[in-house]
């Protein structure tokens, strides 16, 4: 039996490991984070000293024994006591090339599971007795570039020592923990303050990427070095300028931006080291400390390129202190609405040769070769500097968002922008972004992400989780076949959501759920809570300081109709709907009217039984009803008047007043029923339902009400002949036809306005204390529909004020 890895330390994650471990949790492809690096080694090698001088620098480093483990949706990194080795040996045969590919194409599918270490593995691909490749393959989130070439040097150096039977002199490597204590130390509102003040005004992101190419799966990559007279020049301007190439680097490419999309204001993201200064010996740490944060640039017409690159790296300094924030976290302090990317491009340079350089030693294999596989980026276009006396630029791309020529064009163009370096450092902004050729707007607008059909929740669950998403993303509306992370999500939201969900229905989700059912339908089917989809009392907004609003339901008893007015509600009035009895199984509908009334009445009651006891429990309180619903609005304002309420609103929605409604509309059959509930959402003609076999009529509307996502596939077909045996009983339950004793707001659809009544009251004059007539978009059946929903909430929080 073997023994249980002991763990020696716990350490929480970076705000970039965050990101990453939920990412990766997302199944968003498993390899999405696996890097990988393959080293050519040349002349006899020695195994079992290579061996031995890996595992040298695993005990050294505790990031390279780390698996991450989460307590609930809180994440540690945890470092075991001690973690073997294991050297994978693998013949190439005879094609060197191809074996070096499969064998790292077999590791990179192998990926790594974030909670089962080791998160790194070396195998050695031997090609002949004096030639090898050691292939390292790890997870992004326990190590990055700059602490690679550290473990390559240490390894060389303890391999070398191996060979000679001494001991490498190597310095003590730097204690994890201090890094820990410095991102404890840090305030999130400072970074925030920082943040939102460096991209305030920054509200559209630049739009490198083109519409010019079909999407692909696969990102493609095309390759440029430079003229030597193009690396020298940025050499003597970084020089002259007293800045470091990597800060020419940025200013010719926020150039290049400008001039191409007439824009003086751009923004473009950059790797960065993320490794704090003023922690001893962090150049020497192993780990994952790089992150990607944007560079705004501001290039208006005034100074020269001279006082640009020297405000450019007075500005980049400041925000070192803050680039250890995640994506997430900066793009909510951002003004950019979520799903809308702060940056379309990504610079990085790869300024790593000096990393970990006094820790090597001389190998007695020498490296005669390397090839690295970096994580994917995600970004449409990504620029790769290696710098050097001719500069290597690569260009990762998704041929989707921009074309091929357009990539290869933004390399060319950054060298002509270079060569024109150092003898026009004193000349002006403007006439530096008018040496770019420009490229008509037109190519450079991003295509519009394709988002599924809009289907609106269908049941409470998802209207919450409708409400909860649209409140995130601050977008409406939402459907329940969007998708989270095509709508913006990343690491921040999905925590921010799993909070919600605790507190608005108290579902307490796994992190894999979370992040891998990744639509409201998906997600409102594996919550692993007991919902009562048919429980008297749905929030429909649970924010606002306006008058409460109660919405009785129309004929068919539930009240999700509301959902999206109530969504449109949130932050001004609270709200809630009054369902029906019958809806569920076990309960028969109202026999009566005044059943039907006395059961809404119990339900605000008892709901309102908490206010103060001076007054009426329904005083302040405001009711809505659409259709059938405004019936018994009116019923249940009369009584609390009766009873001594003096504020009661009532708002009605398209509601003609009984003495008005044809007796053609009355006791309705089966099929005009099931075609008022839901006839004209599925596109269904009355007259051909009428010529069904009546034992088949709900059936065929149940079909067609899964098949266009009206109703959620696994909705059991009783539920469906419950809300018809509900809109039955309470069409036999005839509204009186009465006067009442005070004012209506009434709201009228413009489209088939006179569909029941020609009169522009609908018949209310004569039967109330004064009616305000709102017209509004759509028709009967649409105007409690996106996109009318939103001017209607305007006007209900207009009157109710």
């Amino acid at each position: 039996m073997s023994a249980v890895p002991r763990v020696a330390a716990l350490h929480p994650l970076t705000p970039s490991q965050t990101g990453m471990w939920l990412q990766s949790a997302a199944g968003d492809g498993q390899d999405r984070f696996v890097e990988q690096a393959a080293f050519c080694l040349e002349g006899g090698v020695n195994r079992e000293a290579l061996g031995r001088a890996l595992q040298c620098v695993v005990d050294r480093h505790g990031a390279l024994r780390s698996s991450i483990l989460a307590r609930g949706l809180r994440p540690f990194r945890a470092v075991l006591q001690e973690m073997r080795v294991s050297l994978r040996e693998v013949a190439a045969g005879d094609d060197e090339d191809a074996a070096l590919t499969a064998l790292m194409d077999a590791e990179r599918r192998r990926g790594f599971p974030l909670n089962r270490p080791p998160l790194i593995r070396f195998a050695l691909l031997t090609v002949r007795e004096e030639r090898a490749w050691l292939v390292l393959s790890f997870h992004h989130i326990i190590l990055d570039g700059w602490s690679l070439l550290i473990l390559w040097n240490e390894a060389a150096a303890f391999y070398a020592a191996e060979l000679a039977g001494t001991s490498a002199q190597l310095p003590p490597a730097a204690d994890e923990g201090a890094v820990a204590e410095w991102l404890h130390r840090r305030s999130d509102a400072d970074s925030e303050r920082f943040w939102r003040s460096r991209l305030a005004g920054f509200a559209e992101p630049t739009p490198i990427a083109s519409a010019a190419s079909p999407a692909a799966d696969e990102p493609a990559e095309i390759e440029h070095v430079m003229a030597a007279a193009a690396g020298a020049a940025i050499t003597a301007a970084a020089h002259a300028c007293r800045v470091s190439p990597a800060i020419v680097f940025e200013v010719l490419w926020a150039l290049l931006l400008a001039g191409r999309t007439r824009r003086t204001d751009v923004a473009f993201a950059a790797t960065v080291s993320g490794r704090p200064s003023g922690i001893p010996g962090i150049e020497r740490l192993v780990g994952c400390f790089i992150n990607t944060v944007p560079i705004r640039a501001r290039l208006d017409d005034a100074g020269t390129l001279r006082e640009c690159l020297a405000r450019h790296q007075e500005q980049r300094a400041e925000q070192a202190e803050y680039e250890y924030c995640s994506a997430g976290q900066i793009h909510q302090w951002s003004e950019l609405r979520p799903g809308e990317p702060i940056c379309r491009s990504l610079l990085v340079y790869e300024n790593l040769r000096g990393a970990g350089a006094e820790a090597a030693a001389e190998p007695s294999v020498s490296e005669a070769g390397r090839r690295v596989r970096g994580a994917r980026t995600g970004y449409p276009v990504t620029l790769l500097i290696s710098p050097g006396p001719a500069p290597h630029l690569r260009v990762v791309y998704q041929p989707g968002s921009i074309s091929t020529p357009a990539a290869r064009d933004l390399m060319e163009g950054l060298e002509r922008l270079a060569l024109r370096l150092p003898d026009h450092l004193d000349d002006g902004i403007r006439e530096w972004r008018e040496s770019v050729a420009f490229v008509p707007p037109s190519e450079l607008t991003a295509a519009p992400s394709a988002r599924p059909p809009f289907v609106a929740p269908r049941t409470r669950l998802e209207h919450e989780l409708a409400t909860i998403w649209e409140g995130l993303f601050k977008v409406a509306p939402i459907g329940v076949l969007d998708d989270f992370f095509s709508l913006g999500g990343h690491s921040l939201l999905v925590l921010q959501m799993a909070a919600r969900l605790r507190s608005a229905i108290g579902a307490e989700l796994p992190l894999h759920v979370l992040v891998s059912e990744t639509t409201i339908e998906k997600l409102a089917r594996a919550c692993a809570v007991e919902v009562n989809e048919h429980a008297a009392l749905i929030p429909l907004s649970a924010e606002g300081d306006g008058l409460p609003i109660y919405c009785p339901h129309p004929l068919g008893g539930h009240v999700l109709c509301y959902g999206a007015l109530g969504r449109r509600l949130v932050g001004r009035h609270r709200a809630w709907g009054l369902q029906a009895k019958g809806l569920a199984g076990g309960e028969s509908p109202a026999a009566s009217w005044e059943e039907l009334i006395a059961h809404h009445w119990a339900l605000l009651t008892e709901a309102r039984a908490s206010a103060s006891s001076t007054r009426h429990p329904l005083d302040g309180v405001a009711l809505l009803g659409y259709s059938y619903g405004g019936y018994i609005a009116m019923e249940l304002a009369a009584r609390a008047r009766r009873e001594g309420a003096t504020r009661v609103p009532v708002l009605l929605l398209d509601v003609p007043h009984p003495s008005v409604i044809p007796i053609e509309h009355r006791l309705p059959d089966a099929a005009t029923l099931l075609h008022a509930l839901c006839g004209h959402a599925l596109g269904l003609d009355l007259d051909q339902m009428r010529r069904l076999p009546a034992d088949g009529l709900t059936r065929h509307v149940y079909d067609a009400a899964v098949t266009q996502h009206l109703i959620p596939r696994d909705t059991p077909f009783e539920q469906v002949e419950r809300v018809l045996n509900v809109a039955r009983a309470h069409s036999q339950l005839q509204p009186p036809v009465t006067a009442y004793d005070f004012p209506v707001v009434l709201f009228r659809a413009r489209e088939g306005a006179e569909r029941i009544s020609s009169l522009p009251d609908l018949g209310w004059a004569g039967y109330s204390a004064g009616v305000t007539i709102e017209w509004v978009a759509g028709s009967h059946e649409t105007m409690l529909d996106p996109p009318y929903a939103g001017n209607l909430a305007d006007l209900v929080a207009k009157h109710l004020t």
